[in-house]
């Protein structure tokens, strides 16, 4: 499997004298106090914030110290002294130049950022086909896929079984009319976004002549389908019921 960035640079420095900053969580804690990363440390931005810091103290000491013993020194300043709840400030031997120490935020930095858990929300699309045409609409709200296209949508708090999607007031008033009837329940579609998952059920229903929906939807027929863009959740959907294909 090899070896990580932190023994890479632990090696390399200290065996064989290479200028390689060691980053681990001591030497995070004491850069961020150091140099005032107000970065999360935890996360992308924050850690590389923190590597470019370590390399430029590095850097500034490399013809006084051994790479090696910077290193470890680093590392004992923030286990021994720069410590994460009770900082020794008036025993530090860099407060003075410290922005942390001498700003007050000693016990404010490094800042850390809880993993925050993920939200799940439940699409259900009613793929409507009325005499061969299908319901579409524009969103046009702020928020995820502005200004794209869909189907009707129901949104749920929990996962729907078959018998849920039956009892949807807006299935059932689908089905109400003659001749109507669901064509398929679509399997479970997964979308994943940056802080949250979208799990989707397309209920494909033949109806004719529709009167449910107002302004906001448009009739198109099947080969209209390919001239709108879609969310890549729809598209797939799209694409495996046969609804959409790939221009030759």
């Amino acid at each position: 499997k090899g070896i990580g960035e932190y023994t890479a640079a632990a090696v390399a420095s200290i065996a064989f004298g290479l200028p390689y900053a060691v980053v681990d969580g001591n030497v995070s804690r004491v850069m961020a106090r150091y140099f005032g990363i107000s970065e999360a440390v935890n996360l992308t931005p924050g850690q590389k914030l923190v590597r470019q810091a370590a390399d430029l103290l590095l850097q500034s000491a490399e013809n006084l110290i051994h790479p090696g013993i910077h290193n470890q020194a680093v590392m004992e300043l923030g286990a021994l002294v720069c410590t994460p709840a009770n900082p020794g400030c008036e025993i530090c031997p860099v407060a003075d130049s410290c922005y942390a120490n001498m700003n007050g935020l000693a016990r404010s930095l490094p800042l850390k950022i809880r993993n925050l858990k993920r939200k799940v929300r439940h699409f259900c699309f009613l793929v409507i086909d009325d005499n061969g045409s299908f319901y579409l609409e524009k969103r046009t709200s702020q928020g995820i896929w502005k200004n794209l296209y869909q189907f009707p949508l129901v949104e749920t708090e929990s996962e729907m079984t078959l018998e849920e999607v039956l009892s949807l007031s807006e299935v059932k008033q689908l089905l109400s009319g003659p001749g109507s009837e669901i064509v398929n329940v679509s399997e479970v579609f997964k979308h994943v976004l940056t802080h949250r998952d979208i799990l989707a059920r397309f209920v494909y229903v033949r109806v004719s002549d529709c009167q449910l929906f107002g302004s906001n939807f448009f009739r198109v027929n099947k080969q209209e389908i390919s001239n709108f863009a879609f969310p890549v959740l729809i598209t797939n959907y799209l694409r495996k019921s046969g609804l959409l294909t790939d221009s030759p």
